[in-house]
């Protein structure tokens, strides 16, 4: 399938002025907004061999987006009532593994076969960005670890990351299931 380059063009303008904005206010957060970008353009050009559609392709942005508005404090004060980190997993990791389940529906799976793989997939997937972002609260000074890590506290806090871990795994363990039932309300439809 296709995808409409509408949405990278507008991802990409509300990226750079994200960018703008971290730039000019000192927020740390313009690599993200870079990478958020380098990352949109990978889903477009692969968007026929990842089985993107606009819909999956759209969440992906959305996501990035709800992450790299971090540049304004949301970390820290959340526009909403709920924790803005927990939106940004419960998003993420449901953009993904929704984008996951569309790729492997296309594969000759069982219906177990696709709802197992595609949890795996989606958990997995998350451990591994909980990982970095623990270690990126370990090396704050390390550039590598310090993109995409959110709010970066000192080590003499590292009881409340290890909260925060597994809280966060949790809302991505939310995301991840909230994907597997729409993939498979989607593909019922389809059928």
């Amino acid at each position: 399938m296709r995808i409409s380059k509408i949405p990278f063009v507008i991802f990409c303008v509300i990226a750079i002025l994200f960018g703008i904005h971290a730039y000019t206010n000192n927020t740390g957060w313009v690599f993200d907004q870079i990478l958020a970008i380098a990352i949109m353009l990978l889903f477009l050009k692969f968007s026929r061999k990842l089985k993107l559609n606009n819909f999956t392709y759209i969440l992906l942005g959305l996501a990035f987006l709800a992450h790299n508005a971090g540049t304004f404090g949301y970390y820290n004060v959340s526009p909403i009532s709920i924790q803005w980190d927990h939106i940004t997993h419960t998003l993420g990791l449901f953009a993904f593994t929704l984008a996951a389940f569309n790729f492997l529906s296309y594969k000759n799976l069982s219906p177990t076969e696709l709802i197992l793989i595609t949890l795996l997939v989606g958990l997995g997937f998350g451990a591994f960005i909980e990982i970095y972002e623990f270690l990126g609260h370990l090396y704050k000074n390390n550039l590598f670890f310090s993109i995409f890590s959110g709010l970066i506290l000192d080590k003499t806090d590292q009881g409340r990351e290890y909260a925060n871990s597994m809280i966060d795994l949790l809302y991505d363990s939310l995301g991840v299931i909230i994907a597997i039932v729409v993939g498979k309300i989607k593909v019922y439809f389809k059928a």
